[in-house]
C-alpha cells in the first residue's frame, strides 16, 4: 500500500487572513509576535513576510470564512464594455460635428472680414501684439 504524501497547509498573507477573520494586519501582527498566533516567517520581496495556516486562526478562537480563490490566469469578464463603446462613439461623433462647426464659423468670418472696409485679405480683425 502506497503512502499517500500529506500536501503543504495553504498559508494565507496577512492580508487575507485579516479579512478572512475581520480583524486588522497590526493586530495579527501584535497576536504573532506575542505568540498567541503562530505564522510562518518566509523571504518576500520588500524583506521577511509573515504566512499563517488557517487553522491556526481557529485555533485563536476566531471564526474564518475565507474567500472563494480565484485563478490568475482566466480574468473576469469586462463588466459594461457595451457602455463604454457607445458612449465613445457617441463622443466621436459629438467631435466631429464640433470640429465641421469650427471650419464653418472660420469660413464665415473670413468671408465678413473680407466685407470690411480696409481690411487686409486673410487677416482677422484682431490687432497683433509685438
Amino acid at each position: 500500500m502506497a503512502r499517500r504524501r500529506r500536501s503543504p497547509p495553504a498559508l494565507l498573507t496577512l492580508h487575507d487572513a485579516a479579512a478572512a477573520v475581520g480583524l486588522s494586519v497590526p493586530t495579527l501582527r501584535r497576536h504573532i509576535r506575542s505568540g498567541r498566533l503562530r505564522a510562518e516567517r518566509i523571504r518576500g520581496k520588500y524583506g521577511p513576510e509573515y504566512r499563517v495556516d488557517a487553522r491556526a486562526l481557529a485555533v485563536l478562537g476566531l471564526p474564518v470564512t475565507l474567500p472563494p480563490r480565484r485563478s490568475p490566469a482566466i480574468a473576469p469578464p469586462r463588466r459594461h464594455a457595451g457602455v463604454e463603446s457607445d458612449a465613445l462613439a457617441r463622443l466621436l461623433a459629438e467631435l466631429g460635428a464640433l470640429r465641421q462647426e469650427l471650419r464653418d464659423l472660420r469660413r464665415a468670418l473670413a468671408e465678413l472680414t473680407a466685407r470690411l472696409p480696409g481690411a487686409e485679405p486673410g487677416r482677422s480683425g484682431r490687432a497683433r501684439r509685438r
